[in-house]
């Protein structure tokens, strides 16, 4: 953005500059309408009708467009009552994992609780007992914060035969040119095998077991890039090389089991 001479407003007086400044954006406006105009945009059918009245539902849910957005079940377990599932990774943005999507892990399936019947109970080794209904523990001070929470048994299965089908990769990238990041991709064995528009990235892709050799790269709309090797394995828990380098802000690259 082209900086002012403060020295070019004296004998200006603030109601001339405002005139002159709205004028100079009207013309900007003005253009940019035309624009518009010359290539109309086409009115969605969700524009013709009339929608939903409020409260429908009473109780917001997710979209039916984002009906793939859904957990899964492991295939491992005889029974989907002492189980788990699976957060969808590849399809969230953001560090805030939504409600319905949080992994489970169950030993006699889901419980039922009512919050009238609901009880903690601090027991064991300590100077005082205490039970606390729910209306104990809300009369409590309310203290909101970001926690990472990973299923004990994240990558157990692993251990005794690769099940994994895919990596988790996420990243975001930076640039000096001044009109930032065009593209994000990964190679593996020198091969393109993904690419996404912008400064962020954020996929599981499928990798064969045993050791991978893969590229993060982004591209700037200057025609510069910069690249950072990761390798990893598959089929076990460890994962090598995984660490941030010049030009990007963070990068990681996870294997899902449990989230």
């Amino acid at each position: 953005m082209r900086e002012t001479d403060p020295s070019s407003f004296s004998g200006l007086s603030r109601r001339a500059w405002l005139k002159r400044t709205a004028l100079a954006a009207g013309g900007t406006l003005a253009s940019g309408s035309l624009l518009a105009r010359a290539a109309p945009l086409p009115v969605p059918e969700s524009s013709k009708k009339l929608g939903a009245p409020i409260l429908s539902p009473e109780y917001g849910q997710p979209s039916p467009h984002e009906s793939d957005v859904v957990r899964r079940p492991t295939g491992l377990t005889p029974t989907q009552y002492s189980s788990w599932s699976f957060t969808p990774l590849q399809h969230l943005h953001g560090i805030v994992t939504p409600n319905g999507l949080f992994f489970e892990r169950h030993h006699g399936g889901v419980p039922d609780i009512a919050r009238d019947q609901h009880r903690l109970a601090v027991h064991g080794l300590v100077r005082q007992p205490l039970l606390f209904s729910m209306d104990d523990l809300v009369r409590f001070p309310s203290v909101s914060r970001f926690h990472f929470l990973e299923c004990s048994g994240n990558g157990s299965a692993e251990w005794a035969a690769p099940t994994g089908e895919t990596v988790q990769f996420t990243a975001t990238a930076s640039s000096t040119c001044p009109k930032g990041v065009a593209a994000m991709g990964v190679y593996s064995s020198n091969q393109l095998i993904y690419t996404v528009k912008g400064a962020s990235l954020n996929t599981a892709l499928p990798f064969s077991p045993g050791t991978n050799n893969t590229v993060v790269e982004e591209w700037d709309f200057c025609g510069g890039a910069t690249f950072t090797p990761v390798t990893f394995k598959v089929g076990g828990t460890t994962l090598y090389n995984v660490q941030a380098s010049g030009g990007w802000k963070g990068w990681a690259v996870l294997q899902r089991d449990c989230p």
